[in-house]
């Protein structure tokens, strides 16, 4: 009777413990590496389960390909994120960049509205793109052309929208929002400041974000609509 009572125990933890999977303790020779999704593939969709992309290593390697190399991936399913996380086996050389390698990821889970994060770094870092490429997104300042003082203010609605996200969107828009701005009333600052003005932005994963936003004495002060 003991002995049924243990085996059924441990036969329920077994069935407990297959998820998440998460890396263990690297050797030294498991050097870091860097994978994003590949970009015609973006936007994902919440149904998503296998997923293109490519991985860099970042240690010196002479250029030399990761196949054969490569462990992982260790998949952290999360509440509100997918983190997965790749190594490679270290083998030393020159240091000219390394290739981009294609991989691809299965998941045990729908990816729903939930990040998808690379844990080869800490803090894990959004993999919709590839790292060494720094983003800036495409801006219409819209009625805020013109002026020294229309680019001043224009810049400043960005910086305080956006912030230190500036990278992580893709376009990024200024309009009136309470009243029309035409020809050379908003050219001037007591024009700019005498308006509410809305921004708009499109992330690099496809989704919009609004703000309200106001000017004065040449700073912007902006939230989210």
């Amino acid at each position: 009777m003991v002995l049924a009572t243990a085996i059924a125990l441990l036969a329920g933890c077994a069935a407990a413990s297959t998820s998440p999977t998460r890396p263990p303790s690297f050797a030294p020779e498991a050097g870091q590496a860097d994978w994003w999704v590949n970009p015609a593939d973006l936007p994902l969709a919440a149904t998503t389960r296998t997923i293109r992309g490519f991985l860099r290593e970042r240690a010196c390697a002479s250029r030399t390909s990761p196949e054969g190399r490569i462990l992982g991936p260790w998949i952290d399913y999360r509440s509100d994120a997918i983190v997965v996380t790749y190594r490679v086996r270290v083998i030393g050389g020159e240091c000219p960049s390394n290739p981009s390698y294609p991989i691809t990821i299965n998941l045990a889970e729908d990816l729903g509205s939930r990040s998808l994060l690379d844990g080869g770094v800490d803090p894990p870092r959004d993999a919709s793109s590839d790292p060494q490429i720094v983003h800036e997104p495409s801006v219409d300042c819209g009625p805020l052309v013109g002026t020294d003082d229309t680019k001043i203010a224009c810049m400043a609605f960005e910086s305080a929208a956006l912030g230190d996200q500036l990278a992580d969107f893709a376009t990024f828009r200024v309009t009136g929002a309470d009243k029309a701005c035409d020809g050379e009333v908003c050219a001037a600052l007591p024009g700019i400041e005498a308006r509410v003005w809305r921004i708009e932005a499109t992330d690099l994963k496809g989704v919009s974000s609004a703000w309200s936003c106001r000017y004065e004495r040449g700073e912007a002060a902006c939230s989210r609509v």
